[in-house]
């Protein structure tokens, strides 16, 4: 029977205190995790954000160690927060392990990064331990954060419910649903190059990346919400800011983001619950004049849940079983196809 992990403060902590019983072949996979970890943040991590500004132009955020420790805490918040999740000692690895490689594919250009990271998993060698289904496993949770197979975004429901490694139950669906909801919530202030801000060093077509991280303060889980905070200048709010080729308003980019957050929401929780529930986005955006010591000139709030009648347009069928707009019959099935179809047998 495996122990489970139930509420850690922090994930890397609660797998400290896990008996070595409870992984494959009562292996010491706390001290395997100390040694990964420590491997990646002295010589991998800090390497990421300068690869890929080399490869791609431009200035990421931070996806380095601070990311990283972010991705972890708000995973483990998101635990810590739900009513009926525990995590097993082994899947508490397996999802850290995770975390920690997650974007450092991103040394090769960000475009396809979630695959990047295989190549470097396997340069890494005995760091992840001996067996190959293991890191494979790894690898799978964390390239589920991103990207498409073929055209289908839908990756996460390419993994098991429920998968047996090494002998040990787990859940590879459940743990990258968490890895990627937490990587969702892990884009606020620790990731902007603030000095570089203030300076006005960072690429013009970085900018806006840097400003939306720099404006989210705080990010809070609470019951069923998630509540972001944002803070931006009346100067920032007045004017655009270079992303890519063009130039948008802050308010614009944090409303794309927070919408794109509210469908990353509904897209994990189809795989974590009834574990975990996050039903709402609550989102308060404070415009500050210059004096400080000034309440906000300006305040937006607003909320993003799942409202209303959900939109069913004459084709919608097709979308929700994409199979039935490929039928053998040559032709999207419907009346007439099928008329035809059955007419030939």
């Amino acid at each position: 029977m495996q122990s489970t992990l139930t509420k850690p403060k922090m994930l890397w902590d609660a797998l400290d205190k896990c008996p070595i019983e409870d992984f494959p072949s009562s292996s010491d996979y706390p001290s395997r995790f100390k040694a990964l970890a420590d491997y990646l943040d002295r010589l991998v991590h800090p390497a990421v954000t300068v690869a890929a500004s080399l490869k791609d132009g431009g200035l990421l955020t931070d996806h380095g160690t601070e990311h990283v420790r972010t991705v972890i805490r708000r995973a483990s918040e998101l635990i810590n927060n739900a009513s009926g999740f525990e995590l097993s000692c082994y899947e508490t690895y397996l999802l850290l392990a995770s975390i920690h490689i997650h974007d450092i594919g991103n040394m090769s250009g960000r475009d396809g990064h979630e695959l990047g990271s295989a190549e470097i998993v396997q340069r890494l060698g005995a760091v992840f331990g001996p067996d190959y289904v293991e890191k494979l496993m790894i690898f799978k949770i964390a390239q589920a954060h991103g990207g498409r197979i073929g055209q289908d975004k839908d990756k996460i429901a390419k993994l098991q419910e429920v998968d047996h490694l090494l002998g040990m139950k787990v859940r590879p669906r459940a743990l990258a649903a968490l890895l990627r909801f937490s990587d969702e919530l892990a884009d606020d202030r620790t990731r902007a190059a603030r000095f570089l801000l203030d300076n006005n060093k960072v690429p013009k077509s970085s900018e806006i990346f840097h400003k939306y991280a720099f404006a989210l303060h705080s990010v809070v889980i609470s019951g069923n919400a998630i509540k972001l905070d944002f803070e931006i200048s009346k100067a920032d709010a007045q004017k655009v800011f270079g992303k890519y080729k063009k130039s948008v308003y802050l308010l614009d980019e944090i409303f794309e983001r927070v919408t794109k957050m509210h469908y990353e929401r509904i897209y994990c929780m189809r795989f974590l619950r009834p574990m975990i529930s996050i039903d709402i986005v609550d989102v308060s955006i404070n415009i500050y004049g210059e004096n400080f010591i000034n309440d906000p000139i300006a305040t937006i709030d607003f909320r993003m849940e799942e409202a209303g009648y959900p939109s069913c347009g004459k084709d919608a069928i097709f979308n929700i079983c994409p199979p039935l707009a490929e039928h053998e019959c040559g032709a999207p099935l419907c009346g007439e196809s099928l008329k035809t179809y059955l007419g030939d047998k």
